[in-house]
């Protein structure tokens, strides 16, 4: 060898245990241009006894994507969790402010995912400020340029 060593790994697969224990943080950036964290409290993480359920992953296997069915029964957490383990996925807490808290028995991949499309969404839909171009030579007289700034 001549030296440098390196390290090669391959076919190398990092085990993912199906229930996540850690949050989920989601990067995004808010439409004054700062970093905003949203933090998602799923499974262990939700400090309730009782939760409301508002939407349940489907069982009916249909084409296309994961389908949500809405619903809305309060339930006791431990229930709701064993209902997420049975059908793979995530209990993702949606509002805590409510009593019992809300949550959505769902991927909680694909609940950020939906919540990043929504504020997309919405961002472009919210009223952007016009910007206007307007050429000015040093020898405009005051009143003139006072004039194109009102416009």
């Amino acid at each position: 060898g001549d030296g440098s060593h390196s390290l090669f790994l391959s076919g190398v697969s990092v085990p993912r245990s199906p229930l996540r224990e850690r949050s989920v943080a989601l990067q995004a950036k808010g439409l004054d241009g700062r970093e905003e964290k949203l933090e998602y409290k799923i499974n262990e993480q939700i400090r309730a006894t009782e939760v409301r359920v508002i939407s349940i992953v489907s069982d009916k296997l249909e084409t296309g994507g994961t389908r949500m069915e809405d619903t809305n029964e309060v339930m006791s957490f431990q229930d709701a969790l064993a209902l997420a383990k049975s059908k793979g996925v995530d209990v993702v807490l949606v509002n805590e402010d409510k009593d019992p808290p809300l949550v959505k028995i769902a991927s909680v991949g694909k609940y950020v995912y939906q919540e990043k499309k929504r504020a997309k969404e919405s961002a472009k839909n919210a009223k952007q400020p016009k910007v206007k171009e307007v050429k000015v030579s040093y020898t405009v007289g005051d009143h003139d340029l006072n004039t194109k700034l009102k416009q």
